[in-house]
C-alpha cells in the first residue's frame, strides 16, 4: 500500500512533534514550534491538526500502536520455565532501543493529560488494550492454566511497575538484566501460586 502525500505529511509532523516533546517537554511543545520543526506553515499544520490536543492525541495513538505491535510480536511459546519466559519479555522491554524515548514520551503525555480530557480518555482506552495484550501473553505463557484473577492481579502490578520505572530509572543502580530477573521472579511466583 502506498502512503499518500497527506499521510506522509502527517507522519512528518508527528515525527517533529515527538522529537520536540522528548527534547523540550510538553510545556514547550507549541504548534508554532512543531510547524517550524516540520518545515511547514502554521496554517498547514492546523489543517492536519486543528489544535495542540489533536496533535498530542494523534502522537499518543501512533506511539501506543507501535508499542502494542512490539508486544504482540513476542514469541509466546512457553519454554517450560515461566520465570525465564517472563525475564526475556521484561528484558526485551527494558532494552528496547526506544525505551528511553518511550519513558520520556510517556511522562510528558501523562503530564499533558492532566490538562486534557481527550488525552485522559485516549490513555484510558490504551490501558484497556494494553491490559488485553498482557492478558494474552500471560495466558499463553501459563498454557491457560493461570486463574483469571491471578492474571488480572499480575497485570494490575505490571503496568504501574513498568511505568514507575520510567519515572525512577535515573536513580536506579540495578542493571536491566537484574531488574528483569527480579520482576520475572516476582511475577512467576505470583502466577505459580495460583496454577
Amino acid at each position: 500500500m502506498t502512503t499518500t502525500k497527506t499521510e506522509a505529511r502527517r507522519q512528518s509532523v508527528l515525527d517533529a512533534a515527538q522529537s520536540l516533546l522528548v527534547e523540550a517537554g510538553g510545556a514547550a511543545l507549541t504548534m508554532r514550534k512543531v510547524s517550524d520543526r516540520a518545515g511547514i506553515s502554521l496554517g498547514n499544520l492546523q489543517y492536519h491538526f486543528p489544535k495542540r490536543e489533536n496533535l498530542l492525541t494523534a502522537l499518543l495513538q501512533r506511539f501506543l500502536s507501535r508499542y502494542e505491535q512490539e508486544l504482540e510480536s513476542l514469541d509466546l511459546v512457553p519454554s517450560g520455565s515461566l520465570q525465564n519466559d517472563l525475564e526475556a519479555i521484561f528484558l526485551r522491554i527494558l532494552q528496547s532501543p526506544d525505551f528511553e524515548v518511550a519513558c520520556t514520551f510517556f511522562m510528558e503525555i501523562w503530564a499533558a493529560s492532566n490538562q486534557s480530557r481527550e488525552l485522559q480518555q485516549e490513555l484510558a482506552a490504551y490501558y484497556h488494550r494494553y491490559t488485553e495484550v498482557y492478558r494474552r501473553i500471560l495466558v499463553a505463557l501459563t498454557d491457560g492454566r493461570a486463574a483469571a484473577s491471578s492474571i488480572n492481579q499480575a497485570i494490575s502490578v505490571a503496568l504501574p511497575m513498568i511505568e514507575g520505572h520510567c519515572a525512577t530509572r535515573a536513580a536506579q543502580v540495578v542493571t536491566d538484566e537484574d531488574l528483569a530477573k527480579d520482576w520475572a521472579r516476582m511475577f512467576a511466583a505470583s502466577l505459580r501460586s495460583n496454577l
